[in-house]
């Protein structure tokens, strides 16, 4: 394959686990900050079921992801589904994210934006986060009334997005 066969093929079934940059004039479609960046990756889990996630970014330097559920799709800020995914401190996501890369303004001034807005949320520990995102997706999972909002979440984060 080459040339308009080869991006058709990437765009409809991407390789697995493998993340692709795009810039793609729809992505400005999906609201007035958009910008046409992004970067697409299809994960498939042992049993071959796969998603695919796809991380949008901001013309104010945020950034947002894309998943599907139920034959809907919904947009999460990224920051949201990092710190409940796991229990780590602010200085502790900025350090790894950075690496000793202090020197890199792009970097650090759009990372300290993403931590700065994730205190919208009034969220502090991991746990608010996984009860924040189950209490939004608790009609879309397929647990039980009795699961808690932290359970629903941590279902989310097991079935979408580890």
């Amino acid at each position: 394959m080459n040339g308009i066969e080869r991006v058709v093929r990437l765009l409809q079934v991407p390789r697995r686990n493998y993340a692709t940059a795009i810039t793609r004039n729809s992505y400005r479609n999906r609201g007035n900050l958009y910008s046409d960046k992004g970067v697409a990756m299809r994960c498939v889990r042992p049993d071959q079921s796969s998603i695919t996630v796809t991380l949008h970014y901001l013309n104010n330097g945020n950034s947002t992801m894309k998943f599907v559920c139920r034959k809907q799709e919904f947009l999460l800020p990224v920051v949201v589904v990092l710190k409940a995914l796991a229990p780590l401190s602010d200085k502790e996501i900025y350090e790894r994210i950075v690496c000793h890369d202090h020197n890199n303004s792009f970097l650090t001034t759009r990372l300290e934006i993403l931590l700065r807005d994730a205190k919208q949320y009034n969220c502090t520990t991991c746990e608010q986060y996984r009860a924040y995102l189950g209490s939004l997706f608790r009609q879309y999972l397929p647990i039980d009334e009795s699961f808690s909002d932290v359970s629903a979440g941590q279902t989310l984060i097991n079935k979408f997005f580890s």
